[in-house]
């Protein structure tokens, strides 16, 4: 299953290991279409002309869509934009990109679309398209980095509730900075990632810090 993602702010990721999402070639997201996307609507000139051959069944059925949102970061809005591309939209790949207030990307990540639980079971762009805004804007939610759930001393890790589902802390995070973060009140944007779990950055002056995943029934 394609589920990669990068932090541009630096070519090390923290905290990468085996069991996390691999790094993503800017030359893949090139090939997906993430900078000169075609938007949903607009028709290929040879579909337009009436041409029935292959290749205006494959552009007609293709999952082709757009979304775009603003988040306030710690300097300013930030920029978050997700599109979708594949022959279908079963067969799509996702991609998310967070840009600064200049424009430049901070970060990006690609999965495919039927493995993210908000676009799994769109079956046309005009519902892809409605699906991707819901990802990027975290279900209208306005959180802070004090909305993590405490860690408790006796606890291996943060969790909210009765700790059945625990907010996983990035790479070697300790409790001190974990802590730290909370007592911030840091603007924190959270994005599912999978079926069972949201990937939760912090905007910290002019940079993404990856806090780490929070897990949820799924």
């Amino acid at each position: 299953m394609l589920n990669s993602s990068k932090r541009l702010s630096g070519w090390d990721f923290p905290g990468a290991s085996s069991s996390r999402p691999a790094i993503l070639s800017l030359a893949l997201l090139s090939a997906i279409g993430l900078s000169g996307c075609q938007k949903h609507g607009a028709a290929p000139e040879h579909a337009a002309q009436g041409d029935s051959g292959p290749g205006a069944k494959l552009d007609a059925e293709a999952c082709v869509a757009r979304a775009t949102t603003v988040w306030t970061g710690a300097r300013g809005a930030f920029t978050i934009a997700a599109t979708t591309d594949g022959p279908d939209c079963r067969q799509a790949v996702a991609t998310l990109v967070i840009r600064d207030p200049n424009g430049r990307p901070l970060t990006y990540a690609a999965y495919e679309a039927a493995a993210v639980l908000p676009l799994a079971d769109k079956a046309a762009p005009a519902q892809m398209e409605a699906a991707l805004l819901e990802w990027i804007s975290a279900g209208g939610r306005t959180e802070t980095t004090a909305n993590l759930p405490e860690w408790k001393a006796d606890a291996a890790s943060p969790a909210a509730g009765d700790g059945e589902f625990p907010f996983l802390p990035e790479g070697d995070m300790d409790r001190a900075t974990y802590d730290g973060w909370r007592a911030k009140a840091a603007p924190m944007f959270c994005y599912v990632q999978g079926m069972e779990s949201e990937r939760c950055w912090a905007s910290a002056d002019d940079d993404l810090i990856l806090l780490g995943v929070r897990t949820f029934p799924g």
